[in-house]
């Protein structure tokens, strides 16, 4: 309603209309008041979040560590579902139809939202069918190595892919998965070329890594952090902007001149189009309150994430400008899905 100016000619021939349109006209203030009223009694009944990944993985590990200091927060249950599907879209595709009331909202990653619509048609649109809230986490990219893989650090890596181009081949979560542009986009930064194997999840590029079937892994850090801890498998660099509090001896290919080449992905919760304004402001603010917790960093530290949120606006402009980055990224590759 804001911004759009309505203009009534009133007669006396009635009463009636004259009260009809004064109501119109009060209309919009009365809106306004009622999606107050409702923001200050939100949540009144279950909040679901729609996780646009299966059981188990960092986004829904994440989405539940939200969940639970939400329901402590407000002392209404916040339910987790896990709707996965094509890289986070069959979840966006459903939060995109559902009610813009604040007791649905998607839990997603890039992969859905700013790079698979720039590829393939899908069933939203990032910029228009949602509302950004704020991201509660972010996740660097890991290069990891199998046992036999001829390096025991970065600079040997760089050494040896460059020297033997396209011999070694590298798994990602997936075609068009973050990992996988990142990947594609340092290696031509880096001048050595590796051939892309796409998998249906980290966990599968981890089993062939440690197994010895595949020599390279680009993988975020959540997927492996415990292999790591236990030596199972071997890590060179991050491609994140620092070193990780988990594994501080981990370098980031930033140190070795690389500072341009960031891939790390991000989790943000999002609402329907249209839900009102003071109503997605409340979810922002609780969400950060719960995200800025001591408690919850700390468990995001643990798995290897770091915390990351924001304000409406700046998680909307960080969206927009993600899709550009992920657009630019893609063409520079030439990247189409088959």
């Amino acid at each position: 309603m804001n911004g759009i100016k309505r203009w009534w000619w009133l007669t006396a021939a009635s009463t009636g209309m004259l009260a009809g349109a004064i109501a119109l006209f009060a209309s919009p203030c009365q809106a306004s008041n009622s999606d107050a009223a409702n923001a200050k009694s939100f949540p009144s009944h279950p909040v679901h979040l729609i996780v646009g990944f299966a059981a188990g993985g960092a986004t829904d590990l994440q989405a539940r560590m939200l969940a639970e200091g939400l329901t402590k927060l407000w002392g209404e249950s916040v339910i987790v579902e896990n709707v996965g599907g094509a890289s986070g879209s069959v979840a966006a595709g459903r939060v995109a139809k559902d009610p813009a009331d604040g007791y649905t909202l998607l839990v997603d990653t890039a992969g859905a939202l700013t790079i698979r619509p720039q590829l393939e048609k899908v069933p939203y649109d990032t910029l228009n069918d949602f509302i950004p809230i704020t991201a509660i986490a972010t996740n660097d990219a890991v290069i990891v190595v199998a046992s036999d893989f001829p390096a025991n650090n970065f600079q040997e890596f760089l050494k040896v892919t460059k020297a033997n181009p396209g011999k070694y081949t590298y798994g990602t979560s997936g075609m068009g998965s973050i990992t996988m542009l990142g990947m594609e986009a340092f290696k031509r930064r880096a001048g050595f070329d590796i051939r892309h194997i796409p998998y249906k999840g980290d966990s599968q590029v981890l089993l062939d890594v440690m197994g010895d079937h595949i020599p390279i892994g680009f993988v975020a850090i959540p997927s492996v952090a415990s292999q790591l801890s236990s030596g199972k498998v071997r890590a060179l660099a991050t491609l994140g902007q620092k070193r990780l509090k988990l594994f501080p001896k981990l370098p980031t290919v930033g140190e070795f001149g690389y500072t341009d080449q960031i891939c790390s992905s991000w989790i943000g919760i999002l609402a329907p189009a249209h839900t009102p304004d003071a109503i997605v402001q409340k979810l922002n603010h609780d969400i950060r309150q719960v995200a800025n917790d001591p408690k919850f960093i700390a468990k995001l530290e643990q798995g290897g994430s770091r915390a990351f949120n924001s304000s409406v606006a700046e998680f909307t402009q960080f969206v927009k400008q993600d899709m550009k980055a992920k657009g630019d990224i893609i063409k520079a590759i030439n990247l189409k899905l088959e």
